[in-house]
């Protein structure tokens, strides 16, 4: 579960809050340590509902506020109010914040297993971790080259070559991660997937050495 107080804990200078205007039904205003975080949790709580994450705990202000309609926000106060939600996927989230120019995105991402690939029986080692998004497993570039009889040459496109023929792939935003079964398929890998033990093995083609 999810709890923002949790997360924040208490908002005291010492750990550089400063003071804002909170929402309150006095008729002067008033201003606390930490006023204004409301912002961040309502703008959490606009990612968490747009997935089917249960909700489990969230207040309105008691007062509109000026960057939500109204009833969509989230008011946070230290031991009395907090927005909270519970996880139920099968592995923990993410939760990245960006703020541009005064503006606050928040995403949600669940956090995918890292798979240990396999070549054989003997492990594959990479920099970078590989990573499965959508199904798919993707490596880094020097990792695959590293351990597949592969060369490759960067210019405008990438171009990865095997003994036999050469084949041109894309990356987007040069992020230079390959997806696993581009690569196996090029090769003639045969690829298996075990859930349980979230590895990812590949046989190795009789024509190749091992």
């Amino acid at each position: 579960t999810f709890s923002y107080n949790n997360i924040i804990g208490i908002r005291t200078p010492d750990k550089g809050f400063i003071k804002g205007l909170i929402s309150s039904k006095s008729k002067y205003p008033i201003y606390k340590y930490g006023g204004g975080i409301c912002m961040t949790s309502s703008i959490l709580h606009q990612a968490v509902k747009s997935t089917d994450l249960p909700i489990l705990e969230r207040h309105n202000h008691v007062a509109n506020v000026g960057y939500l309609p109204r009833g969509e926000d989230a008011a946070i106060t230290w031991g009395v109010e907090d927005y909270r939600f519970y996880n139920n996927l099968a592995h923990p989230l993410i939760i990245k914040t960006h703020i541009n120019s005064g503006l606050i995105s928040i995403s949600l991402y669940e956090e995918l297993p890292t798979p240990t690939i396999y070549l054989g029986d003997r492990e594959l080692l990479f920099i970078e971790k590989p990573f499965i998004e959508e199904g798919i497993s993707y490596a880094e570039l020097k990792g695959i080259i590293d351990n597949f009889p592969l060369t490759a040459e960067m210019k405008e496109i990438l171009l990865i070559t095997a003994p036999n023929s050469p084949i041109t792939i894309t990356t987007p935003e040069n992020k230079h991660y390959i997806p696993l079964r581009v690569i196996t398929a090029f090769l003639n890998y045969e690829i298996s997937w075990d859930a349980e033990k979230e590895t990812i093995r590949l046989t190795l083609p009789a024509y190749f050495p091992s």
